[in-house]
């Protein structure tokens, strides 16, 4: 079809002579009623789809008339409109983060794209490469929130698991179920075991080192009767304290002398060689004032209570609310209280007392102030029993001889007068005491 024609004088060049005039333009059978009914490129002339010649982006050829910027410049043209190939329908070369996933490139090629965000960040889903983000690949995302699925804390860029950074992307800690292998024995977070837990009482501890008798961690896994069960973990290898070597509890009445128990007859009677409390229950009970002490079996002695003038023996005037120890004082065989001070006599015969001086210095010691803790009272010798007031106290001496000291206003020291005793003295005319 002509638009505009020119024909020789000759009729056989009126036939091969004919040329196009303006516009040349080809037709693709296509009947059309709008132009949107024809594809890119063509036109709607009187009801058929028709392509222009005139250069086009998509036409195959790259436009060398125009500068960049120009409307119309091509960078390249390679006769299609695909927008998913080399050469967008732009006509501009495909380039990784234009936003469009090139798809004639086979994905492991170079030059695929597994996505394009239309950006070039690297720590998001897309990389700079447009691959698609993944747990090894060694870039770290950080566009997600920590309880996302693929979350990354690491990224060392490879698949391994039992490294300093797993496999799905986060650091190996003891119980994550992954036994490293990437430390020596001996290393900062060397792991032997992992069983995927914080429980420290079963057989992989939180340590990740395997549970073992003697780790001060007793195993709670295993059934009594079972190997390996653990009754008691103290972590020391001595064997005679209230944890054996083999992790088995001691007890008073087990036949074995441990520490703390005075015998061991391997039974819990009294009535024989030893008590059922292995020798060191509570023997004797004594009050002064608001103040108590207990001996017991095995010769120690227990105070508390009210401790204004030091009677419950362990230094200082603090009230002591429950059972102290009284450090030192061993072997003792008896005790006596009485006026806010206490006595114990020990297996050595000596004399020990403390508390409150007493009237008019009615202790026994030398000086004249309250004592907070035991003192030996000068001049007795092989004590067997003792008794003490407010006012005064007595010792029984092994032989029958008593000796009293303290108030003696009325004569209650028995030494024939009424001078103050503040030391013992020996009673006159009593020798068959018991």
């Amino acid at each position: 079809m002509l638009v505009h024609v020119r024909c020789s004088f000759v009729l056989l060049l009126v036939v091969i002579g004919c040329s196009e005039w303006v516009a040349p333009i080809q037709t693709s059978g296509t009947d059309c009623n709008l132009v949107s009914d024809c594809v890119p490129g063509q036109i709607c002339h009187r009801g058929v789809c028709l392509r222009s010649t005139a250069p086009f982006c998509g036409d195959g050829r790259r436009r060398d008339d125009l500068l960049p910027g120009a409307i119309g410049y091509e960078i390249c043209d390679d006769g299609n409109d695909s927008d998913v190939d080399g050469c967008s329908n732009r006509c501009v070369p495909a380039v990784c983060g234009d936003g469009l996933v090139r798809k004639d490139i086979p994905i492991g090629q170079i030059g695929a794209e597994e996505c394009d965000d239309g950006n070039v960040t690297n720590t998001d889903a897309c990389t700079a490469s447009c691959q698609s983000a993944q747990c090894g690949d060694g870039v770290l995302r950080t566009d997600l929130e920590q309880d996302d699925t693929a979350y990354e804390s690491c990224d060392d860029g490879n698949d391994v698991a039992t490294d300093a950074c797993t496999d799905r992307c986060r650091p190996a800690v003891c119980g994550d179920g992954i036994v490293r292998q990437d430390l020596a024995a001996g290393d900062p977070e060397f792991e032997v075991c992992d069983d995927g837990n914080r429980d420290n009482q079963d057989a992989c501890t939180n340590a990740c080192t395997v549970a073992r008798c003697g780790d001060r961690i007793a195993r709670i896994d295993i059934a009594f009767g079972e190997a390996g069960f653990e009754e008691c973990d103290d972590g020391d290898d001595d064997d005679l304290n209230a944890c054996d070597n083999q992790c088995v509890g001691t007890y008073c009445g087990d036949g074995v002398l441990q520490q703390g128990e005075a015998c061991d007859d391997g039974n819990l009677e009294d009535g024989d060689d030893c008590s059922a409390v292995c020798g060191v229950g509570a023997a004797d009970l004594v009050s002064a004032g608001k103040s108590w002490c207990v001996r017991t079996e095995d010769g120690r002695v227990y105070c508390w209570g009210e401790n204004v003038y030091g009677e419950v023996g362990v230094g200082g005037t603090s009230q002591r609310d429950w059972a102290h120890l009284i450090e030192g004082l061993s072997g003792v065989v008896g005790i006596a209280g009485g006026g806010s001070r206490f006595c114990a006599w020990l297996s050595d015969g000596s004399l020990q007392c403390w508390g409150l001086r007493g009237w008019e210095r009615s202790l026994g010691r030398p000086d004249d102030l309250d004592t907070s803790t035991p003192g030996p009272i000068d001049g007795l010798e092989n004590v067997t029993m003792a008794a003490v007031t407010y006012l005064n106290s007595c010792a029984v001496h092994d032989g029958g001889d008593v000796s009293c000291w303290g108030y003696n206003r009325g004569g209650q020291v028995g030494t024939g007068d009424t001078e103050l005793q503040q030391l013992p003295t020996l009673v006159a005319g009593i020798t068959e005491a018991v």
